[in-house]
């Protein structure tokens, strides 16, 4: 009697292990590879040195791009060059890179700098 009690419950069980597998190599193969083209030029458009950013961008203005967030930071930001492991870039490349704007910069007004916020009531 307990055996016809196991077998359904171990079937439910395995019927729901089986599909995992492909469902785990489906979404691997639908993920971006950190190896992509467009990874790797984001890479290599990144700079330690400010100056070494400006030379290279031209024209186009010199962001400070959060690599762990994926969030560029304008000359204007009090984050600009202070986040760890950031870097300096053209911001026309970080756009082609799926980089994006703090969302608190996007305004073109920049966020106060902490010493000038208002002190807490």
């Amino acid at each position: 009697m307990t055996r016809q009690v196991l077998t359904p419950i171990f079937a439910v069980a395995l019927s729901l292990t089986l599909p995992l597998p492909l469902a785990t190599a489906q979404a691997q193969a639908q993920a971006p590879a950190q190896g992509t083209p467009a990874a790797a030029a984001a890479a290599e458009h990144t700079f330690a040195a400010e100056a070494d950013a400006i030379k290279a961008c031209g024209n186009d203005p010199v962001v400070w791009i959060n690599k762990k967030h994926s969030v560029y930071h304008l000359k204007t930001s009090r984050w600009y060059g202070k986040t760890k492991g950031g870097a300096y870039a053209c911001q026309s490349e970080m756009d082609k890179a799926g980089h994006h704007q703090a969302k608190d910069e996007r305004s073109g007004t920049p966020a106060p700098a902490p010493d000038t916020a208002a002190p807490p009531k």
